[in-house]
């Protein structure tokens, strides 16, 4: 039998680490471009390039006097379809002429979005059934136009 010689192990123990480092590697690489990698926002860099004109329209409620309430309703039955009502109003009462549209996504899976325009059923409230499959929280993003006026309302909603 053959005596070991001191630091035999280092060339194992290099060997090791490199092996180790190329697994972390990979496993990044594997997330990274895995199908939960759509958390990028679309047409970030436009968005970015406008981001005076974005913090104008999340300022015009405020500017205008409008209340703006979001209400997320419960999930209906085995199906992922929720009611989303927005109710808009002003210092003269309930706002009817307005067009409101939503962007909704859950805040881990940026990619999956659904756009959607919501109806007005009157006293100011606009609805729409929104498919929402994903418990935990979702961003909504309110795009309402009156006349000339453009706001954009950014509400979050925890689904459980």
């Amino acid at each position: 039998m053959s005596e070991r010689r001191p630091g035999w192990y280092w060339p194992w123990a290099i060997a090791g680490v490199i092996t180790l480092q190329a697994s972390v590697i990979i496993a990044t690489v594997i997330v990274a471009v895995g199908p939960q990698s759509r958390a990028v926002e679309p047409d970030y860099y436009q968005r970015a390039l406008n981001w005076d004109e974005q913090a104008a329209e999340q300022r015009t409620p405020d500017r205008l006097g409008w209340a703006v309430t979001l209400d997320v309703g419960d999930q209906q039955g085995p199906f992922p379809k929720r009611t989303l009502e927005a109710t808009l109003s002003d210092a003269a009462g309930p706002i009817e002429d307005a067009s409101v549209s939503a962007v909704l996504f859950p805040t881990a899976d940026a990619g999956s979005r659904a756009e959607l325009p919501l109806e007005s059923v009157g006293d100011g409230r606009y609805r729409a059934e929104a498919t929402m499959p994903h418990t935990g929280r979702w961003e909504i993003r309110l795009t309402i136009v009156r006349g000339d006026d453009r706001a954009l309302v950014i509400e979050h909603a925890e689904l459980g």
